[in-house]
């Protein structure tokens, strides 16, 4: 019994052997030719950077994102559905940034820079230089000022000017007199200057690039075209 269970196990292993290709002894191999089929996985519409001159090797099935129209051809019916149109976006010379609103997606926004102030403190800076014969203009107001005489009399009456009256022995007054307005016209002569001034804060601007960005490598952006 024991022998006629080995021999059929032997006759099932052997069996198989066959039809995977094996021989009895295991000394060749022959496979059976089985057929093999691949499919893209990358979704028409998906955008990739492409970091090189060359094209991919399906490059058929891409197209630049450079504006360009779509091709005619069914083979292209997809992608102008995921496009919504019949035209490639243009990525040239521009960043792409990521956003979670739908109806955001596709639109093109400015450059813009964000405002800021640039300020710089005040600070003591040295002066040198010369005058050179710097005019001089203006007036002067009228002045005013007063004195005292006194007038003796040593005998007889005395009238006295200036305002004083008939003068009887020793008598005083005080007169009051003033000077006219004038004008002041001069130069100053040609000299040097030397010291210090204050140079208060200050705002200004910086020109520069025409765009702000930071340090970046251009890639080619490319789009599947078709599946």
């Amino acid at each position: 019994m024991r022998r006629c269970i080995f021999s059929l196990v032997t006759i099932v292993m052997l069996t198989a052997a066959h039809s995977l290709g094996l021989a009895a002894d295991s000394t060749s191999f022959n496979p059976t030719t089985v057929p093999i089929t691949a499919q893209s996985t990358i979704a028409v519409g998906t955008v990739v950077a492409w970091p090189a001159n060359s094209s991919p090797f399906d490059v058929s099935k891409w197209l630049e994102c450079n504006g360009q129209a779509v091709p005619a051809g069914s083979q292209y019916d997809r992608l102008r559905v995921v496009l919504g149109g019949g035209a490639v976006p243009n990525f040239n010379d521009q960043f792409l940034r990521g956003t979670t609103t739908a109806g955001l997606v596709g639109t093109q926004v400015s450059d813009t820079i964000r405002s800021h102030t640039v300020s710089v403190p005040g600070q003591n800076a040295p002066v040198s230089g010369g005058l050179n014969s710097t005019s001089l203009s203006g007036s002067a107001s009228s002045q005013t000022y007063w004195f005292t005489q006194t007038v003796v009399n040593t005998g007889g009456d005395y009238t006295g000017g200036g305002g004083m009256g008939a003068v009887t022995g020793a008598n005083y007054n005080t007169e009051t007199r003033s000077t006219s307005g004038g004008s002041i016209s001069g130069s100053l002569n040609s000299g040097s200057l030397t010291g210090t001034a204050f140079v208060s804060a200050q705002t200004g601007t910086y020109s520069g690039s025409s765009e702000t960005a930071p340090v970046h490598t251009r890639v080619r952006y490319l789009i599947r075209a078709v599946q």
